[in-house]
């Protein structure tokens, strides 16, 4: 399903910048008069934009590859409430770490029991 939201939205994104180019080069998609031959409805500038940035969302990579590189983090939840989760899960392990180093034995009870020698 994350697949087909991607392959969506890069598909809305192309038509988004394709329907960019041609207000800003005044095309439109209404019936208009033939060219005659020498007009374009793109200069070389916007139609050389236009291929570069089509060029790099086709090389764009998938989601699942960005969660594979840790660029992306595999969450279902919401983008506004993703730094919030990962403050959450931060403090979650702070916890617990602080936690199990409380309760560990102390220096002079591992010297007791033979397990570290009493010259530190």
């Amino acid at each position: 399903m994350a697949t087909s939201a991607i392959t969506s939205a890069t598909d809305a994104v192309k038509s988004a910048v394709s329907s960019a180019v041609d207000t800003v080069t005044g095309a439109t998609t209404t019936n208009e008069p033939a060219q005659t031959e020498g007009e374009t409805d793109e200069s070389p500038q916007v139609g050389d934009a236009k291929q570069k940035l089509e060029r790099k969302l086709s090389l764009r990579p998938e989601r699942e590859e960005l969660v594979e590189r840790n660029i992306l983090k595999n969450t279902n939840v919401a983008p506004s409430l993703q730094a919030a989760q990962a403050d959450l899960e931060r403090a979650r392990l702070e916890n617990a770490l602080e936690h199990k180093l409380q309760a560990r034995p102390k220096v002079d009870e591992l010297v007791k029991e033979g397990i570290l020698n009493g010259k530190l």
